[in-house]
């Protein structure tokens, strides 16, 4: 789920510190954090409860959680992302893995683009068609992209898809070519998870929020 924090916000704001954030994470991770959790943080958090931001205020950061206690592996958030950007059935810009816990139980991690603060994949690309937008996003611009794939190399988590084939046909009503939306995708170049960023600037929860 989407959520927005950051520097600069003014005193009396109704939103979790980052030493909060770090603390119900440690929880999570050990097991011990409940139904606090979802009534508390992620509610507080929402999106769509959110006045729309500034493209250019860096005091709103923006991350994706999601929660696997619920996530049963159905994929419709894959199904959802792909209607929104028009992509292939090949093209997965989520990932859906089946894992074991060392307590022999089987459960499901989607993996996406993690917006790293420290990209790699803005670090190698000779051309800087990858890079952060002010509100933390990682996006790659098509038109400036040369299809070296450094980036598919760089990225630790192999979120990033090369357009190998012609791209599906969209209609002239949700064609766009911005950075952040960019519809249809553009063939020999790359195409990843931007989080949406062109929904979060409008309030409204990215595709796969919807769809899950």
């Amino acid at each position: 789920m989407p959520t927005a924090g950051g520097r600069g916000v003014p005193a009396g704001t109704d939103r979790v510190s980052r030493r909060r954030f770090v603390s119900l994470l440690g929880s999570i991770g050990a097991g011990v954090v409940a139904a606090p959790l979802s009534s508390g943080l992620l509610d507080k958090v929402r999106a769509d409860e959110l006045p729309a931001p500034d493209p250019g205020d860096t005091t709103r950061q923006w991350v994706m959680l999601f929660d696997l206690r619920r996530c049963d592996g159905c994929r419709e958030c894959i199904k959802g992302c792909q209607k929104m950007h028009w992509l292939t059935k090949e093209q997965e810009w989520i990932k859906v893995y089946e894992l074991t816990a060392v307590s022999g139980q089987n459960y499901f991690l989607p993996v996406t683009c993690q917006m790293c603060q420290e990209a790699p994949c803005t670090q190698v690309c000779p051309v800087g068609a990858t890079y952060h937008t002010p509100d933390g996003v990682v996006v790659v611009d098509q038109d400036v992209c040369i299809g070296c794939r450094m980036c598919m190399a760089a990225c630790p988590y192999g979120v990033r898809i090369f357009n190998w084939d012609e791209p599906r046909e969209a209609p002239s009503t949700v064609r766009s070519s911005t950075p952040e939306f960019r519809v249809p995708q553009q063939q020999g170049t790359v195409g990843k998870c931007a989080n949406c960023v062109h929904n979060l600037r409008k309030a409204t929860l990215p595709a796969c929020v919807q769809a899950c």
